[in-house]
């Protein structure tokens, strides 16, 4: 934006200020979207102007997050997407002070909304209503938007919609403005930027900065890896990033926490790695991390929130879920994000497919259980199927995870049609919104349409410009960031594959299935973000990329 440092010496009353709101799908701006923005315009003490739009997120909205504001997937089905409503957006952050209630929130989803656009997100200096209220009004307490417009006595229309939140928001923000120039006399821009913030906030260490400064002006805007060296070159800490200039820049702000702090007192230089994506860059930094071992790195990292389907090596497998990816001979599919999602589909699976659910130490005892007796369950522990029966039963289950699911849809018409010719009419309901559950979703219930264990396949990670992808070989990550592999070699290994000449190293180690993992908890929360292409659909290469549009490097396959 224009003109930003001339803004802080303006008188606070003469000021332009762009009070902004957003409404999300969650609490985290990467994981999450926006779906709705509301921006006021504070010129020269006076509300000047206001603009709001619903936005497009690309995503479901969750059910919690309707009930709150209102907005339904319905609602933004039409709605611009952020990259189209992004000229109007810069029409009122021009030569403005961005004022937000949880500035760090609002400036969080503002900033990705940018990035995901493959725009530079803007550079505005922002205020914090709530830290405002801390120092303004502490004996109010809590310091949410509702209750300070409530105790202050701020009328306050449609709560939990952008404009509205955005509208008390600037009333609430004039209130505070008036209270500080009361205090002290009067201020500009800058006094009440640095009045926010507590005093060991404030201060910024010049020599890091100046240390940092040249460098600055070479950080790449793209997905990548950076490495903290300290004197003697040795790497103090290892971090990814969607976009290497703006999460850097971020270490030597004022807003810059405690451990960026420490990680900048002990650095000395800065080095860049560059991959395509997201993806690649996780993979990148957990493999560097392991590596190098920096002194400021937390070595293990959690993948949470990501579930799956397993069937147990055979014979006589059962289904089980799973919240961990492990090369145990189990053949696992997914994944899943939601363990609601994951719950449904594995009620669903063992009432039709009523294939044991017994522990290994009962299943050997050879008795009868109360699943047989309730005709839940086909009683393999005591071969009232045979094992090729069984087995037989095992593969049309796989074959539904694989996206067959013919069998299992057959199979439900005709139990709803028998329970409905015998008057039990609530049981076939039941099992009609199951069917209409499954119908629903059958495009969306399995991630990988494979065992992830044995998958071939090529995921395609969709950016705005250009793509990266993964090529997994029988279940581990063959190779990854296309970024660096320009010369072919992703294509020279595809061509490998279809001659059958394309071959692993025999021992599976741990970086296979670290790889794995963090691939895995990056597509649960990424549904919108990647194609995948199964190698098996395909005769050659050439056949690949006529069929799906992948582009070849100097068209040496076409």
């Amino acid at each position: 934006m224009a003109k930003l440092n001339s803004i802080l010496d303006l008188d606070i009353k003469n000021s332009e200020f762009c009070v902004i709101d957003f409404e999300t799908t969650g609490l985290s701006a990467i994981n999450s979207r926006a779906i709705e923005i509301g921006i006021v315009k504070i010129k020269n003490g006076k509300i000047k102007d206001k603009f709001s739009s619903l936005i497009n997120p690309g995503c479901r909205i969750p059910y919690f997050i309707t009930n709150l504001t209102g907005i339904s997937d319905d609602d933004v089905e039409d709605a611009p997407t952020f990259d189209q409503i992004i000229p109007e957006i810069e029409k009122f952050l021009y030569n403005s002070v961005v004022v937000a209630h949880n500035a760090p929130f609002d400036m969080s989803f503002l900033k990705e909304e940018y990035l995901r656009a493959s725009e530079e997100p803007p550079e505005n200096h922002a205020i914090c209503t709530v830290r405002l209220a801390k120092k303004l009004v502490p004996e109010i307490k809590p310091k949410s938007l509702g209750n300070l417009t409530r105790t202050l006595k701020i009328l306050h229309k449609s709560t939990h919609r952008a404009l509205g939140d955005a509208h008390a928001t600037a009333k609430l923000f004039l209130k505070f403005v008036d209270k500080y120039c009361d205090i002290y006399d009067s201020g500009t821009v800058k006094t009440l930027l640095d009045f926010q913030y507590p005093e060991s906030k404030r201060i910024i260490d010049n020599k890091i900065l100046k240390k940092i400064s040249d460098e600055k002006r070479e950080i790449p805007k793209n997905s990548g890896v950076y490495l903290f060296k300290d004197a003697k070159g040795k790497i103090v800490y290892i971090g990814k990033a969607k976009s290497l200039k703006s999460r850097v820049t971020g270490y030597f702000t004022s807003s810059s926490n405690s451990k960026q702090k420490k990680i900048t007192k002990r650095a000395s230089t800065i080095e860049f790695l560059n991959t395509n994506s997201e993806l690649s860059a996780l993979i990148l930094e957990s493999e560097l991390i392991k590596e190098n071992k920096p002194a400021l790195n937390k070595l293990l990292k959690k993948y949470s929130n990501t579930y799956f389907i397993k069937i147990t090596e055979r014979p006589f497998s059962k289904v089980e879920i799973k919240t961990k990816f492990e090369m145990d001979g189990g053949d696992y599919y997914g994944p899943f994000s939601s363990r609601d999602s994951v719950n449904q589909l594995f009620e669903l699976l063992n009432k039709n497919f009523m294939l044991r659910e017994c522990n290994e130490k009962e299943f050997s005892k050879g008795k009868l259980c109360f699943l047989y007796e309730v005709k839940k369950c086909i009683g393999p522990c005591v071969k009232t199927y045979s094992q090729e029966d069984y087995e037989a039963e095992l593969d049309h289950l796989s074959d539904f995870l694989k996206g067959n699911q013919q069998t299992i849809l057959d199979r439900m018409l005709k139990k709803m049609k028998m329970l409905s010719d015998n008057q039990k009419y609530e049981d076939a309901a039941k099992m009609r919104d199951e069917i209409n559950f499954l119908l629903a979703n059958l495009h969306r219930l399995v991630s990988i349409k494979e065992p992830i264990n044995q998958a071939n396949l090529l995921i395609e990670i969709k950016r705005e410009i250009g793509a990266d992808f993964v090529l997994m070989k029988d279940g581990r990550v063959a190779l990854y960031n296309y970024y660096n592999s320009e010369n072919g070699k992703f294509f020279n290994l595809l061509e490998e594959h279809f001659e059958t000449v394309f071959q692993l190293k025999e021992d599976l180690d741990i970086k296979d299935i670290e790889r794995i993992k963090i691939i895995m908890s990056w597509l649960s929360k990424n549904k919108m973000l990647y194609n995948i292409y199964y190698l098996k659909d395909f005769s050659s290469i050439g056949d690949m990329a006529s069929k799906t549009g992948l582009r070849l490097p100097d068209n040496k396959f076409s």
